[in-house]
C-alpha cells in the first residue's frame, strides 16, 4: 500500500475509534455532534485512502496543498472508471451522515437516539465493507467485534421510528407548548434522511 493511502487508512481509523467511543459514553454533553463529526471524517478520510490506493488523486487542481472535499471524494469514488469502489447506495448513505454532520456542526440538530444507532450502526458496517473491499482487510481485525452496545431501546423499524418522531414533532408544535424551534431541529434530521431516501428510489 501507499505510504499516502496508509496515513489515510490510519486517520480514517481514528476517527472511526473516536466517533464508537463518544457513541459508548454515557454522557451526553455534545454527544451527538461528536459522535456525527468524528463519523463524517472517518469516512473523508477513507474515501481518499482509497482514491489514492486506486492510483488517482486527491489534490485540486493547481492547488497541491489543497484535497478534495467530501462530495468531491464521493463523486470521484462513485464515477470514475478507474477508481470506481462505491455503488450508488452507498454514497446516498455516506451522503446522509455528511448532512447530518453538516446540520450538528454548522448549525442545530436534534437526532434522537434511535436515529444515532441507526446511522452509527450502518456507518461502521460500511466502513467494514469498504475497508475489505478496497484494502482486503476485515474490521474486525482493527476493533473489538463489540463496538456498539446494548440499547437500554433496542432499534426499531425504521418506519416505527419515523412514525414516532413525528407524533413527537407534532406535539413540539402544539401552540401551547411553545416549542416550534425544538420540533425544527428534530425535523431536520429526518428531512435529511428523507432527501437521500429520496434519491435512492429515485435512482432505482
Amino acid at each position: 500500500m501507499k505510504r499516502e493511502a496508509k496515513l489515510l487508512q490510519e486517520k480514517a481509523l481514528n476517527s472511526l475509534l473516536l466517533a464508537i467511543e463518544h457513541f459508548n459514553r454515557p454522557i451526553d454533553r455534545g454527544r451527538d455532534d461528536t459522535v456525527l463529526i468524528f463519523l463524517n471524517h472517518g469516512f473523508e478520510m477513507l474515501l481518499k485512502a482509497g482514491i489514492v490506493h486506486k492510483g488517482g488523486r486527491i489534490q485540486k487542481r493547481g492547488a497541491t496543498d489543497q484535497t478534495l472535499g467530501f462530495d468531491a471524494c464521493v463523486r470521484k469514488a462513485l464515477s470514475d472508471g478507474d477508481i470506481k469502489f462505491l455503488t450508488e447506495e452507498q454514497a446516498l448513505t455516506l451522503q446522509t451522515i455528511n448532512g447530518l454532520r453538516d446540520a450538528a456542526q454548522h448549525y442545530f440538530l436534534t437526532l434522537p437516539e434511535q436515529q444515532l444507532y441507526l446511522h452509527t450502526q450502518s456507518g461502521v458496517t460500511l466502513f467494514g465493507d469498504l475497508l475489505n473491499l478496497v484494502f482486503g482487510q476485515k474490521l474486525s481485525e482493527k476493533l473489538p467485534e463489540r463496538v456498539l452496545p446494548v440499547s437500554t431501546r433496542p432499534p426499531k423499524e425504521l418506519s416505527i421510528l419515523v412514525e414516532d418522531e413525528i407524533k413527537i414533532i407534532k406535539e413540539l408544535t402544539n401552540p401551547k407548548r411553545r416549542k416550534k424551534i425544538n420540533a425544527r431541529n428534530r425535523l431536520r434530521g429526518l428531512a435529511i434522511m428523507g432527501y437521500y431516501s429520496g434519491c435512492k428510489n429515485s435512482a432505482e
